[in-house]
């Protein structure tokens, strides 16, 4: 699968997204439990929809790379 090494600084920068969205979907669940179920899931909604956007545009980038 791997035909050489990716680029690491670009390897990175997708790396350190990805850690960054998992620990603001933590922190989204988080305060969805404190909030209220209602808003929480709302927020846990769009948090998801955009976290999912943004792994697709990496994996875009990781294919492309």
């Amino acid at each position: 699968m791997h035909k050489g090494r990716p680029r690491p600084i670009k390897w990175l920068k997708n790396t350190l997204i990805y850690i960054a969205l998992r620990l603001l979907m933590l922190v989204v669940r988080m305060l969805g439990w404190k909030v209220g179920r209602r808003f929480g899931r709302w927020l846990g909604r769009v948090a998801y929809r955009v976290a999912n956007r943004e792994s697709e545009t990496c994996r875009d980038q990781l294919a492309w790379a």
